[in-house]
């Protein structure tokens, strides 16, 4: 009998929070749970003692990590007790061959993969690619550049969940005069800054709100309506989806990001802001996107800040297609049948 086993962690922008792709262990209904989270802090938190860089150096010749991958030897137990099916949720942090030099002939391993395609673009990347059974991508647009490595058809876009039960509208919440940002990867907010300054001379009485890390808003102009927030809490979150007019996403690649989909569930009037789109998740009749540029961007701005009611059928789109519950599903049954 298959037993299906989870490999992962929590990024720590994510730990203990509603965002990130390890609440699948929840949804996927797996056999074993294998958590990595102590290995990765280790691993991305090397010891600045000489004896152990010396040691973490020897380390990662052998395995590929700065630190000794113990939970393969969870890995080899269960692939020699059960036939087993591991699902390496972040195969770009977990994997390494060994998965597959130790582990019992049979045995499927099978990794989400985050990145864009051109992040695997080197020799080493390539190899581990070929040696995956199976890819899932969290984005359904570069499958093709994926199955070129391969030479397979192994590789499936199944998408990220979010969480409709906890991000979703509040009619009690109105819409205010808020322009919203939200996140930092592959976001450009020096196009975006440009932005803000255009749009707040225009319209002097909305405000402008960035949650994100310091160092991403650290190119952005100094100015009283202009609040960027790190580290806030999710229920903080959740309010300024609800309160927003507008959630402009400047995005150098269009792709699967928490904070779209935690918008969409919540019901905001999207705008995406990018030259590479890819409406793997909504359809472009639920969102407005247009190119990079200041110009169109702004444009657009103009069309939607009259828009103060809530993008319902977003909302419903979104909780019947991406929450936990239903994505879980996806994976357990498309890791069911390998």
């Amino acid at each position: 009998m298959k037993k299906i086993v989870y490999i992962g962690f929590a990024f720590p922008h994510h730990k203990g929070l509603h965002a990130g792709y390890q609440h699948i262990s929840k949804y996927g209904k797996y056999d074993y749970i294998i958590d990595t989270q102590n290995f990765f802090e280790r691993w991305s938190h090397p010891s600045k003692n000489i004896f152990a860089k010396i040691w973490n150096k020897l380390e990662s010749r052998i395995t590929g990590f700065a630190a000794f991958p113990d939970f393969l030897l969870k890995m080899v137990i269960l692939s020699y007790r059960y036939n087993c099916i591991f699902h390496v949720i972040y195969g770009e942090a977990n994997y390494t061959p060994w998965m597959r030099w130790l582990t019992r002939k049979g045995t499927k391993i099978v990794c989400t993969l985050h990145q864009p395609f051109k992040w695997y673009d080197s020799k080493r990347w390539r190899r581990n690619i070929r040696q995956m059974d199976d890819i899932i991508l969290v984005g359904e647009k570069e499958i093709p550049l994926f199955k070129g490595v391969t030479a397979k058809d192994n590789v499936v876009f199944i998408p990220h969940g979010v969480f409709c039960d906890f991000y979703k509208p509040n009619i009690e919440c109105k819409k205010q005069k808020l322009l919203l940002t939200v996140g930092n990867w592959l976001r450009d907010y020096k196009l975006a800054d440009k932005v803000y300054y255009a749009f707040l001379q225009k319209h002097p009485d909305w405000k402008i709100a960035i949650v994100a890390s310091k160092e991403s808003t650290k190119v952005i102009h100094k100015d009283e309506r202009i609040q960027c927030m790190t580290g806030i809490s999710d229920e903080q979150l959740r309010h300024l989806y609800q309160k927003s007019t507008v959630l402009f996403l400047p995005l150098i690649r269009y792709t699967a990001n928490n904070s779209l989909l935690e918008a969409a569930a919540s019901g905001c009037n999207i705008l995406i802001a990018s030259n590479s789109a890819d409406n793997s998740y909504i359809p472009s009749e639920y969102v407005d996107i247009v190119p990079l540029k200041e110009e169109d961007i702004l444009n657009k701005l103009e069309q939607m800040m009259i828009n103060d009611s809530y993008n319902t059928d977003l909302t419903e789109y979104v909780e019947s297609k991406y929450s936990w519950p239903v994505i879980g599903q996806k994976v357990h049954d498309y890791l069911l049948h390998i």
